[in-house]
């Protein structure tokens, strides 16, 4: 039976769907959900450009892999869902478009889902959004009135005028979920152009932005007419000095705070509110600005840092730990790979990679939690957790620990802690690796017995109440003991 989602992961998996398509149009009926994984143009090594590039569709003056060549594809695919079907969720992230934009035909087939399409995630290639408006293409053709997430990413739009996309999102009035990258430049003729903040979205509950912008008024204001916002990630930058108002986002129960909030910002926040989940980067932020949260209402903490020795040693950090006590979740996150310092040779240096004596010093740090149940620890450099330490986990692990996450964004690895009795009463933890399948949410678990059960659809693919990565649903009410 064809499955209600379909992923597309591999030009081989589009040209696939395309052949079906010609055997048995209506194959696809079944499908709601359409998810373009992949980067064409990261796909084709070097030798495998050229050879596509003297390749020719039979009809055609494209050649195979090409932009145009893809679009098409797509386009027919979503065509044929729109004529059998009801799409409802859609997800194309990664365009190459270095020659052109995606064409009117992919829009106008888009719109033809409005009425039922749901969730749409979209990311533009480097001025895709000037080339649009160059060719007098709208994206929005038609209103997206049933839609109620939309994930925009209009980071490559330095200096771009993306009028049609305000013109669209001023018709999107179910909109509970929106999340905006945009040109986090501080040139102003390098930041996007036209957009008003004037939408209105009556049943708002999650904000993510992320960009540089000269005056705080339009998107402050944004923020405060939207009182029903219950997640806010807000990373922007202005060029003066901003302060939220005291009656501003009255139901925020999860704020992730980027560089550009001030502790000021973040501790009048937090401390008036009954904040569920929390991140913060301690690069940027005093970690003093933790003891502003309502200890008992917080259920998920997530924190950068430069490593976990910097974290471990900060006393104010170790010390208030214990006063979380409704914590499930603690996540850290390392960026190694993106961190250089001088060393005593004074010579620059990434500082280590994320290790397993990491791990083994946070869940000793951590056992002063005894709520908590899921930890996470990500770096792009880090190594996979050995077998010898999987096997038989330290001593010192939280006592009610179900879940641990390891490695990086693109290879992370779930964990299920399994505890054994031996013989003689002497008790022992080792970490079981889940399947692929259960942690991307794709098969069906009894979890019944999980007072927080995992994600529905964490990682990537996550529309859920706090952020992408968490392990848990704390979107269910206050914590259990």
């Amino acid at each position: 039976m064809t499955s209600s989602r379909l992923e597309l992961k591999s030009l081989e998996d589009v040209a696939a769907v395309i052949t079906r398509l010609k055997e048995r149009p209506n194959f696809l009926t079944p499908v709601k959900v359409i998810h373009v994984e992949f980067d064409h143009e990261s796909e084709l090594g070097s030798d495998e450009k050229e050879s596509k590039n003297t390749e020719q569709i039979q009809g055609s003056s494209d050649p195979v892999g090409s932009s145009s060549t893809l679009c098409a594809d797509i386009t027919e695919i979503i065509e044929s869902i729109a004529k059998h079907s009801t799409l409802e969720d859609f997800q194309w992230e990664f365009y190459d478009g270095k020659t052109s934009p995606r064409p009117e035909a992919f829009w106008i087939a888009l719109a033809k889902t409005s009425s039922t399409l749901k969730a749409l995630r979209l990311g533009f290639a480097e001025h895709e959004i000037h080339k649009l408006r160059e060719k007098k293409i709208d994206p929005f053709p038609t209103p997206m009135q049933a839609l109620e997430s939309l994930v925009l990413d209009l980071s490559g739009g330095h200096g771009d005028n993306a009028e049609y996309f305000d013109r669209g999102l001023h018709h999107m009035k179910n909109l509970r979920s929106l999340e905006l990258d945009l040109p986090s430049c501080d040139l102003e003729n390098c930041r996007i152009q036209g957009l008003t903040y004037e939408w209105d979205f009556p049943q708002l509950a999650h904000l993510s932005i992320s960009a540089y912008y000269g005056s705080s008024s339009d998107i402050l204001n944004f923020v405060n007419r939207h009182r029903k916002i219950e997640f806010l990630h807000f990373n922007v930058e202005f060029e003066e000095p901003f302060q939220f108002s005291p009656s501003v986002l009255p139901s925020l129960r999860a704020l992730s705070v980027g560089y550009s909030c001030s502790d000021d910002n973040a501790r009048e926040l937090v401390a008036t509110r009954s904040i569920a989940a929390f991140r913060f980067d301690t690069k940027f932020h005093n970690i003093s600005t933790l003891k502003s949260l309502q200890a008992e209402k917080l259920r998920c903490l997530e924190l950068d840092s430069l490593s976990w020795e910097d974290l471990a040693v900060k006393s104010d950090f170790v010390n208030l730990l214990p006063t979380f006590v409704s914590l499930e979740e603690f996540g850290l996150e390392f960026q190694s790979e993106d961190t250089t310092w001088t060393d005593d040779n004074d010579c620059w240096v990434h500082p280590e990679p994320l290790k397993a004596t990491d791990l083994e010093s946070a869940l000793d740090v951590l056992s002063s939690i005894p709520t908590l149940r899921a930890i996470r620890m990500t770096d792009r450099r880090s190594s996979p957790l050995p077998t010898s330490f999987t096997e038989s986990l330290p001593s010192c692990i939280p006592s009610i620990l179900e879940y641990i996450q390891w490695g990086d964004e693109g290879s992370r690895t779930l964990f299920k802690i399994e505890r054994i009795e031996l013989s003689g009463g002497t008790k022992t933890a080792k970490a079981v690796e889940l399947d692929d399948m259960i942690w991307t949410g794709l098969a069906t678990i009894d979890l019944a017995d999980v007072r927080a059960p995992l994600r529905a659809v964490p990682g990537k693919r996550g529309r859920g109440f706090w952020g992408k990565t968490s392990i848990l649903d704390h979107s269910h009410g206050e914590a259990t003991s």
